[in-house]
C-alpha cells in the first residue's frame, strides 16, 4: 500500500470517525472529496506499479541489449587492435643483437637521432646501426654512388 492510499484511508476513517452528516451540502462535499482522493491514491498506486514492471522489463532489454553488444562489437575491437598492432610495427624492423642474441625492435622516433648506435635493452651494450642503401655498392652513403 501506498502512502496516498494510507493518507486517504486515514482521512475516510477520520470523516466517519467526526461523523460529519452526508446530508448536509457540506458533507456531501467531504464526501465526494474523500472518494475521489481515494480514487486518486489507488490510481497513482496502478501506475507506480505498472512502472515498475516497465523499468524491470527496460533492465531486461538493457542487459539483453549488453550482450548483443559484446557479440557484434567484441570482434570489431579485435579488429582494430589488430589494425593497431599492424600500425604500431610497420615502422619498426628488429635485429638480433650481436652481443646477447636477443631480438631488438627498432622505431622510427628512435632512428630519428643522428647516433648511429642504440643501446641494446637486454645487455646494454652499444649496437652499431648499418644500414643498407640498397645499392649493392657496398658504399655507406647512397647519395656518393654512382651506381643509381
Amino acid at each position: 500500500m501506498s502512502i496516498l492510499s494510507e493518507k486517504a484511508a486515514y482521512i475516510k476513517g477520520l470523516a466517519e470517525g467526526l461523523d460529519i452528516d452526508a446530508t448536509s451540502k457540506e458533507g456531501k462535499l467531504l464526501k465526494a472529496l474523500i472518494e475521489a482522493f481515494g480514487d486518486v491514491a489507488d490510481a497513482i498506486g496502478e501506475i507506480v506499479e505498472i512502472q515498475d514492471e516497465m523499468q524491470l522489463q527496460l533492465d531486461d532489454v538493457d542487459d539483453d541489449l549488453a550482450d548483443l553488444e559484446n557479440v557484434i562489437y567484441d570482434d570489431e575491437d579485435e579488429d582494430e587492435d589488430e589494425e593497431d598492432y599492424d600500425d604500431i610495427f610497420s615502422s619498426e624492423f628488429s635485429f638480433v643483437c650481436p652481443e646477447c642474441g636477443e631480438s631488438i625492435y627498432v622505431d622510427d622516433e628512435l632512428l630519428d637521432g643522428d647516433e648511429d648506435f642504440i643501446t641494446c635493452p637486454s645487455c646494454g651494450k652499444k649496437v652499431e646501426l648499418e644500414f643498407d642503401h640498397g645499392c649493392n655498392c657496398g658504399c655507406e652513403d647512397c647519395d656518393d654512388c654512382d651506381e643509381d
